[in-house]
């Protein structure tokens, strides 16, 4: 399985106007920013077979981005554990109902996202990675419970070009 890992793009921060974490949307920069990696995507010719993304508005912003940019034909799937009630056990569970040969796109959030791509390519406990706002990173996986997946890439978003 090739698996893709987005975090989303910078979000508003936590004040008078967005009071609830869930409801943080995306700034006009963070959009801006996780279209050219949608752009750098459809260049590289990727298509995604599943894209889940957790439920809080930032995540899901950058979920259509993506999907719209690179042809995706539904609406991403809501995933509760890439949201609050993250645990990388139970997400390489439900991924491994999923056809080996499938692309899937995993939109979410730090540190989530980096603790589920070290669950996924490693038993030691210290291995660590680290994903700014519109990283991304691409990660293959014979079975997501095994833990012996390969992090073939790892791209911050700054790298991507118009």
């Amino acid at each position: 399985m090739h698996l893709c890992l987005l975090r989303h793009g910078k979000a508003e921060k936590l004040g008078a106007l967005y009071t609830m974490d869930h409801t943080r949307p995306l700034t006009s920069e963070g959009a801006a920013v996780i279209q050219r990696v949608a752009k750098g995507l459809h260049r590289m010719g990727a298509r995604f077979d599943i894209i889940f993304t957790s439920p809080l508005l930032r995540a899901r912003q950058t979920a259509d981005i993506v999907a719209k940019s690179c042809g995706y034909q539904k609406e991403p799937e809501m995933e509760e554990s890439l949201g609050g009630r993250f645990s990388p056990e139970i997400i390489a569970k439900n991924l491994e109902a999923i056809p080996a040969e499938a692309t899937v796109l995993l939109v979410g959030h730090s540190p989530m996202l980096a603790i589920l791509i070290a669950y996924l390519i490693s038993n030691d406990e210290s291995t660590k990675v680290e994903m700014d706002e519109g990283s991304m990173a691409w990660v293959e996986v014979a079975n997501p419970t095994i833990r012996t997946g390969v992090l073939r890439w790892l791209i911050p978003a700054e790298a991507w070009q118009e």
